[in-house]
């Protein structure tokens, strides 16, 4: 077989379990920073 292909694969297969982990964490990291701009205090500009 081609020597790429089994770096393919495994890096398909790394591809989706770390996709579906760091959509999680973007999910819950964009969760808590909605909540910190909420906490600001006004005046204070979260850009």
């Amino acid at each position: 077989h081609k020597p790429f292909e089994h770096i393919y694969r495994h890096h398909r297969r790394y591809r989706i379990t770390e996709g579906a982990e760091e959509i999680q964490m973007r999910r819950v990291a964009g969760y808590m920073f909605g909540y910190m701009k909420q906490q600001a205090p006004k005046g204070v500009r979260a850009d």
